[in-house]
């Protein structure tokens, strides 16, 4: 849906220096930061000065996993599949971005 030109002429009147400022200003971020956008598939090495990748201990003893009934393990996995698929519903809403998020989405 695209705007006259003269609808952007009369906003722009009405609006205050300050909010003109702001606009301005918040653009200039968004332009700023969609350079370092990382696109699917670019490679691109990790920052430097990072920490040491920590490992967190499981409290579950190794045996935990055979004590897991195989329809509750089915139907988990099952769910975990789902979810990476995309079928994922919000408090009755479905959430199809969760497969391929837009993270820079406003």
């Amino acid at each position: 849906m695209s705007r006259s030109a003269t609808w952007y002429l009369r906003r722009l009147r009405r609006m205050t220096p300050a909010e003109v400022a702001s606009r301005v200003a918040d653009r200039g971020r968004q332009v700023r930061w969609s350079r370092r956008r990382v696109r699917h598939g670019t490679p691109f090495p990790p920052p430097a000065n990072l920490l040491t990748p920590r490992v967190f201990a499981t409290p579950l003893p190794p045996q935990a996993r055979e004590q897991v009934p195989p329809e509750a393990a089915r139907r988990v996995v099952a769910a975990a599949d789902r979810l990476l698929a995309g079928d994922w519903e919000v408090l009755g809403t479905p959430r199809p971005d969760v497969a391929d998020p837009d993270w820079f989405l406003d």
